[in-house]
């Protein structure tokens, strides 16, 4: 099962409650690894917050800019 860190961003955030998916329902970030990647879904996507599926792919999509911590969590380490 693959974990996804983003549908609770937003609550971590204090931005809105964002709409998880099932597939996100099933499988909840867990309070550190929302802390690992709350400063870089801030630092490198904050036009896609709270959009769960805009952060999501905005993480995706810079990867190698995240910091170590939040891309293992990002790739599923």
């Amino acid at each position: 099962m693959r974990f996804t860190v983003f549908p609770a961003l937003p609550i971590a955030l204090g931005l809105g409650i964002g709409m998880a998916t099932q597939a996100y329902a099933d499988d909840p970030a867990t309070p550190q690894q929302v802390a690992a990647c709350k400063a870089d879904a801030l630092r490198l996507c904050p036009l896609d917050i709270p959009d769960t599926r805009q952060v999501e792919a905005c993480m995706q999509r810079k990867v190698t800019r995240l910091s170590p911590a939040c891309r293992d969590t990002v790739q599923g380490k």
